[in-house]
């Protein structure tokens, strides 16, 4: 599994608002039994933060024609084990996730 890889949701209770999961951490610690994962929840109903980084820190992105919120506040460490079926990759939006965590750790 390589940095923003798109997996399926696997908790019953919490994949009707977050469907799907993306990996943030790089490949370069590979050997690690967890990945740091960010959830995907539907643009629409998405609850990102409010103010004039709402946008930034939510990137939107689209995954199979559907729009998503990368809600990388809500970002975790879940076990690689986890994370099957991989159904997408974000690589193309590279650019404004790394800025959203940018935002979210340094405040630029």
């Amino acid at each position: 599994m390589t940095q923003f890889d798109v997996f399926p949701n696997p908790s019953r209770t919490s994949r009707s608002g977050y469907p799907l999961l993306v990996v943030l951490q790089t490949e370069l610690s590979a050997a690690s039994a967890e990945r740091v994962i960010a959830p995907l929840a539907p643009w629409g109903a998405a609850q990102t933060p409010a103010g004039k980084w709402s946008g930034r820190l939510a990137p939107k992105v689209s995954v199979d024609g559907e729009d998503y919120a990368v809600l990388v506040q809500s970002m975790q460490s879940v076990p690689t084990r986890i994370l099957v079926g991989r159904v997408a990759s974000l690589s193309d939006y590279r650019a404004p996730i790394q800025s959203a965590i940018d935002l979210l750790f340094f405040g630029v």
